[in-house]
């Protein structure tokens, strides 16, 4: 509960923990304060008395690189940067999740237009969406964007030279964007995970996949 109050005090807008699970989605557990890994019923509870809560992303990812040697129900696990965030259907992987205190903003597609087109193409760039519901294009290399991932969500990298950024779009194009974004979006409102996305889908249903994040942030259960 201290920390609890702690988080307050310093005006934190989110806290992480870690969670391993298997897939499908059957047996998740989340990392607990004693280092014990304990079942969990849904990504986005938090017990502020036994879970282990990080105030950061990068903390998390700390935890992780420094005990890259764990137990999770009575198995033997070899934590690596390779497997967090990678799924894997026979090894546990390891997610860090988000929990909030303040609802996310929401962007548009004005937004996509404007990122898109003051991007440099000089340079490897990924569109993500960070944890507080803004778009960005940031600068990196694909081993950075799949391994090490503290956005909610981020995209394959588009290589420098191929024209993905830094000039206008059709119409067409980015409201194709728009809305694979929107739908990643609602995945990560959904489960508090990191989404990484590795391919676009046709025919997302505009009205219905907004209705759906309205939903979710109006339903959202925010820390006290």
């Amino acid at each position: 509960m201290a920390l609890l109050l702690y988080l307050i005090i310093r005006g934190e807008d989110m806290v992480f923990t870690i969670n391993a699970y298997k897939i499908p989605l059957e047996s998740v557990y989340r990392l607990k304060n004693n280092n014990n890994w304990e079942p969990q019923e849904h990504f986005l509870t938090i017990d502020f008395e036994n879970d282990m809560i990080f105030n950061t992303h990068e903390e998390a990812e700390k935890w992780l690189s420094d005990n890259n040697i764990i137990l999770i129900n009575e198995e033997k696990v070899n934590v690596s940067e390779f497997q967090v965030d990678c799924y894997d259907v026979e090894n546990f992987n390891i997610e860090i999740v988000v929990h909030r205190r303040t609802k996310p903003s929401i962007f548009t597609e004005k937004d996509v237009r404007r990122v898109l087109k003051e991007g440099d193409d000089r340079y490897n760039n990924s569109l993500i969406i960070d944890f507080e519901g803004n778009l960005k294009l940031i600068q990196s290399n694909p081993e950075e964007i799949i391994y090490h991932s503290n956005y909610a969500v981020s995209n394959e990298v588009y290589n420098s030279g191929n024209g993905f950024v830094g000039r206008e779009f059709s119409d067409l194009y980015i409201k194709y964007i728009y809305l694979n974004l929107l739908d990643n979006w609602v995945l990560h409102l959904e489960s508090g995970r990191s989404i990484y996305v590795t391919c676009y889908e046709d025919n997302i249903d505009e009205e219905n996949t907004i209705y759906k994040i309205n939903q979710l942030l109006s339903d959202m259960n925010l820390l006290k």
